[in-house]
């Protein structure tokens, strides 16, 4: 296990966001053992529930396929899709409780799940706000994947 910091981090760095993380990464198409919902994490929210970050590449959208970029409770309420610019780390869903603390040591690096990005929105089935240690709340975003979206990402 890892902490939400490092989960965050290897999330940016797996998919190629993190200027930190500048090995490759190679992706390919599987169809791994996930669940019909898998969750995404869409950023974290700081103690003013402001972005701090958002995460690049993932766009909120509302029923009408506009981009929600409010980080209000209002506005987060609205979301019913998400669409990817980039791949997604998929992960276990936590709901309102806060994520597994980590040992903070690096295993090895082998494929793990992610959802592959493009054109085509996928539906939101919830959102919850894992709460931080610090304050604030991470942006956990419970998607139906469809099963073509699903790939298999490996740092190298």
């Amino acid at each position: 296990m890892i902490n939400r910091s490092t989960l965050l981090f290897l999330s940016l760095a797996l998919t190629g966001l993190s200027g930190a993380a500048s090995a490759a990464t190679t992706a390919s198409v599987a169809t791994p053992p996930v669940a019909d919902a898998s969750c995404i994490l869409a950023g974290r929210l700081d103690a003013e529930r402001r972005w701090a970050p958002s995460t690049p590449g993932v766009e909120l959208l509302n029923a009408a396929g506009q981009q929600v970029s409010s980080a209000s409770p209002q506005a987060l309420a609205t979301v019913t899709a998400v669409r990817l610019k980039q791949a997604a780390l998929l992960s276990t869903c936590h709901g309102s409780q806060a994520l597994p603390e980590g040992t903070g040591v690096a295993g090895p690096k082998k494929p793990v799940p992610a959802v592959n990005a493009g054109a085509q929105v996928i539906p939101v089935t919830s959102m919850a706000y894992p709460p931080l240690r610090l304050g604030g709340v991470w942006v956990e975003v419970q998607l139906k994947v469809p099963a073509d979206r699903v790939i298999q990402i490996t740092r190298q």
